[in-house]
């Protein structure tokens, strides 16, 4: 017998919450050259809003829109000179569900 719970009818999928993240990150990498050279730490602030999903009964996901700003990042890649920012950057991200 099925799930009457849900109700006829009822959507594959619900939300559970919106939740937004406010974040630092900082972190050092170093390149073909190796520890050795001379990179600094790179820096970053950002904020990321996600929506907590329920799919079909039990699948539990928190796909999100993010934004950061890297400011000791370099504003446009060599040889790029008048190709976009690249120390502002927008990007997804899919976690799984968390419950507050």
């Amino acid at each position: 017998m099925g799930d009457i719970s849900e109700g006829a009818g009822s959507a594959p999928f619900y939300t559970r919450q919106f939740f937004a993240e406010v974040f630092y990150d900082g972190g050092m990498a170093w390149d073909e050259k190796g520890k050795g050279d001379d990179r600094d730490w790179l820096d970053s602030i950002g904020l990321e809003v996600n929506v907590s999903i329920k799919l079909l009964r039990f699948i539990n996901i928190a796909p999100g829109l993010g934004f950061l700003y890297a400011p000791d990042r370099p504003k446009h890649s060599p040889g790029n000179e008048d190709g976009p920012d690249e120390r502002r950057q927008i990007y997804i991200s899919i976690k799984g569900a968390v419950n507050f």
